[in-house]
């Protein structure tokens, strides 16, 4: 892209910059965190995953969402096949079915979700802000004293609360995009799969399409708020 038609933040760096070093952040901080390559690697023992039960519990609700999802679609062609036949006694079975799956898997899924993930930012936080302030407060880098006494001007105002802040706001774009991942990609399979086996497999890149159509959409309306 010409320099002219990049955009450039308040400190003077390019937006495709910031895109760079804030992906490099996130791949820094999911290291320290949550290493599964270094686990399976035997380099790291199964501890250092941190908040790991909370995303073990969230992918099985994964699971059982999809299970549940393709459930709703196999009661939907039944409510259509007993409107179709006017079968009104199972019409009614059928659709009390589909308001208690309905309610059942969005009120379990959401709810429990939020407050799992809440768990797994915590024991995130909780491991990154020992860490930190370990090597802050280390008697022999001196990191704190140093930055006391810089000039003024130079120094960071207010130090220890931007450490609080900037860690909670990386860590909540983090999982968010960690639960948009978990929660997304097995779902695209899942409804691949049943464009697969319901529809024609030639239906897959028109889908696929339409929704990279929408996403580009989208972006050019309204482009997506930075993370961090």
């Amino acid at each position: 892209m010409p320099k002219s038609q990049q955009q450039y933040g308040a400190d003077g760096v390019s937006d495709a910059e910031q895109r760079r070093q804030t992906w490099a952040h996130a791949r820094t901080i999911l290291k320290e965190v949550f290493d599964v390559p270094a686990v399976l690697r035997g380099s790291k023992p199964v501890s250092a995953l941190k908040g790991a039960p909370c995303v073990l519990v969230i992918v099985a609700l994964q699971a059982i969402n999809i299970s549940a999802s393709g459930y709703s679609l196999h009661l939907s062609s039944e409510i259509s096949h007993h409107l179709y036949m006017r079968n009104v006694p199972g019409f009614r079975v059928t659709m009390l079915k589909s308001l208690a799956v309905n309610l059942v898997t969005n009120t379990l899924y959401f709810s429990l979700r939020g407050v799992l993930q809440s768990y797994m930012i915590l024991s995130w936080r909780e491991h990154l802000m020992h860490k930190i302030h370990d090597a802050y407060f280390d008697t022999e880098r001196m990191a704190y004293y140093r930055q006391f006494n810089l000039p003024h001007g130079r120094s960071v105002p207010d130090p220890d609360d931007r450490i609080v802040m900037d860690v909670g706001r990386a860590l909540g774009s983090l999982s968010n995009c960690i639960i948009s991942f978990t929660m997304n990609f097995p779902m695209m399979f899942f409804y691949a799969y049943k464009i697969v086996t319901v529809s024609r497999p030639s239906h897959i890149p028109f889908a696929a399409a339409f929704v990279a159509l929408a996403y580009w959409t989208r972006e050019r309306i309204c482009p997506a708020v930075k993370m961090g």
